[in-house]
């Protein structure tokens, strides 16, 4: 048997002759080169602009965690109370409740995602609108004759007092606020100690303090009434 060396269209084969008197081996396959055609690139869709939510009651994360379950999307009708998410933190599972009733306008979180203290997690109530799309330019048109501007609408009246509750169990190491105090949305109301960490509680809107229902040294469960806002 010898073997020579054969090239064909640029590729080397290896071929083996039997000689005379020599029993003949079984035929390699060589197999030929394929060529493999690359993948399209996948087209990746654009996603469509977030809403901006204008006002209304912003509820923040209390500590940073993982997102378990999202129980609300935008245009629910939610009651003071309801659980809105749930996420994990030190290896205990909380929830977060809405603090007053209202409707969801955004909620900004999904399951899975990780959120830090002092986060907007879901809007109750203001006003949702796209985010703005560049649009192309009008036609000339004739301007209209001058329209007396009619007087501004009366601002709605607050539908009730705003409770914030406590989100987990702890004990209260300060309370700086009293009743009759103005606050900001993001002013801190207290501070609690639990599972050896301080935790702030802050206010989620613009409002009066109507009732402080906890005390310094206090001990207070998920769900508790802490301070109510007008």
């Amino acid at each position: 048997m010898k073997k020579y060396n054969v090239t064909v269209n640029g590729t080397v084969y290896e071929v083996y002759v039997e000689e005379a008197g020599e029993v003949a081996s079984a035929p390699v396959a060589v197999a030929a080169p394929v060529r493999v055609a690359a993948p399209a690139p996948a087209s990746v869709a654009t996603p469509a602009p977030a809403a901006v939510v204008t006002g209304g009651v912003k509820i923040e994360a209390p500590m940073g965690g993982a997102v378990t379950k999202v129980l609300v999307k935008v245009g629910d009708t939610v009651k003071a109370g309801d659980t809105l998410i749930t996420f994990e933190a030190m290896k205990m599972e909380q929830e977060i409740k809405a603090p007053a009733d209202g409707t969801v306008s955004s909620v900004n979180v999904s399951q899975g995602a990780t959120m830090n203290q002092g986060d907007v997690i879901v809007t109750l109530g203001g006003t949702a609108a796209p985010a703005p799309v560049a649009a192309p330019a009008p036609a000339p048109v004739a301007a209209p004759a001058p329209v007396a501007a009619p007087a501004p609408a009366a601002a709605p009246a607050s539908a009730g007092a705003v409770k914030v509750e406590a989100p987990m169990g702890g004990t209260v190491t300060k309370v700086l606020v009293k009743a009759g105090d103005a606050v900001k949305a993001g002013d801190t109301l207290l501070t609690f100690e639990a599972m050896k960490m301080e935790q702030e509680i802050k206010a989620p809107q613009d409002g009066t303090v109507a009732s402080v229902n906890v005390s310094q040294g206090a001990s207070m469960n998920q769900g508790d009434l802490l301070v109510s806002l007008n």
